[in-house]
């Protein structure tokens, strides 16, 4: 009996010895993941832009996270977004590219476009600005392009830039009846970096819109 007993009681210990080992194991598993570093990055080509999570807007309150390139609808009230192009500049002027990103957003009747600017900062991703276009002949995005230091962006119909509130103003004389026909111009506008943020030092540019053949 005595030595059931001393095997019922060495079986016993050896359970706490396993428990405590595996308790310990997942713990430091735990920590393991906790404090993983993130992915560092040494060019911000290496970003992969069509994996990546973007907000946009006032205080950044509007939020997407892409993957593989798109954000499918999640319900009636949600809006696609899908990747659309990157192009690769140096408009901070300090020897690094930075990654202007454009996201198509839309539900199928109406497409607009959301525009990232980021760099690198500690070898990682850091926005500099973003902002959101109008939709179709008001105000969407015809092209974005860099010439020298300076950041062009075309977008369609006559539209200003408020530089106090660093956003676009789409025209208030929009007829909805040309919503998805026919741009008749576009409005270009010029952004240099100041070392603060991007600013439109030029008036903006309104030209008649000739569609290439």
């Amino acid at each position: 009996m005595k030595y059931e007993k001393f095997l019922k009681l060495k079986f016993l210990v050896l359970l706490l010895v396993i428990f405590s080992a595996c308790a310990d194991k997942t713990a430091q598993n735990d920590a393991y993941q906790n404090s993983a570093a993130p992915v560092r990055y040494l060019k911000i080509e290496d970003v992969d832009f069509k994996n990546f999570s973007y907000s946009y807007g006032e205080n950044d309150k509007n939020k997407v996270t892409l993957s593989n390139g798109e954000k499918p609808y999640g319900g009636l009230n949600d809006l696609a977004f899908s990747f659309n192009k990157t192009q690769f500049a140096d408009l901070t002027k300090d020897g690094n590219d930075e990654a202007v990103v454009v996201l198509l957003h839309g539900n199928g009747a109406i497409a607009s476009n959301v525009v990232a600017v980021y760099t690198l900062e500690n070898q990682q991703p850091k926005k500099l600005w973003s902002f959101y276009l109008g939709s179709e002949t008001n105000g969407r995005l015809k092209d974005i392009y860099v010439v020298e230091d300076n950041l062009v962006v075309e977008v369609f119909g006559k539209n200003e830039f408020d530089k106090a509130q660093n956003e676009f103003r789409f025209s208030p004389d929009f007829n909805p009846a040309e919503a998805f026909c026919c741009p008749k111009n576009f409005t270009r506008f010029n952004f240099n970096w100041n070392g603060e943020r991007f600013v439109s030092r030029e008036k903006p540019q309104v030209s008649e819109y000739k569609p290439e053949n």
